[in-house]
């Protein structure tokens, strides 16, 4: 869903930091792009997944994950919160929480409870 464009939030560049702040070639290019970084929507779930604005990617551009998602504990019992980070034309597209419990998740994990994983994508 579109709405009002803004500026990420404190919260939100923390978690791209953590994500981005490893010695990767995908993690050392996005992680040049965080200055100017505007959020332009988010998920109509409720959960806090946002979108950003990638104006200058080509129209036939297609979004993919990048080599990078955090993994977060939460309570015994509950099932683990994945974080993955998205590029189109390789500009940052989204953040996006992905929760395996019902309801979703509606708020993003502490900082410093992520777990940074490389996966080959």
């Amino acid at each position: 869903m579109r709405t009002e464009p803004r500026a990420i939030s404190a919260t939100e560049r923390a978690i791209l930091e953590r994500l981005l702040g490893g010695d990767s070639h995908d993690a050392t290019r996005l992680r040049e792009q965080l200055r100017g970084l505007v959020v332009v929507g988010h998920c109509d779930c409720g959960c806090p997944t946002i979108d950003f604005d990638t104006a200058a990617a080509s129209p036939e551009a297609s979004s993919r994950p990048v080599g990078l998602e955090g993994w977060a504990a939460t309570a015994p019992g509950e099932p683990p919160i994945e974080i993955l980070i998205f590029e189109t034309d390789g500009l940052l597209s989204s953040l996006e929480l992905v929760s395996y419990s019902d309801p979703a998740r509606a708020d993003w994990p502490p900082v410093e409870s992520i777990e940074v994983r490389a996966v080959d994508r």
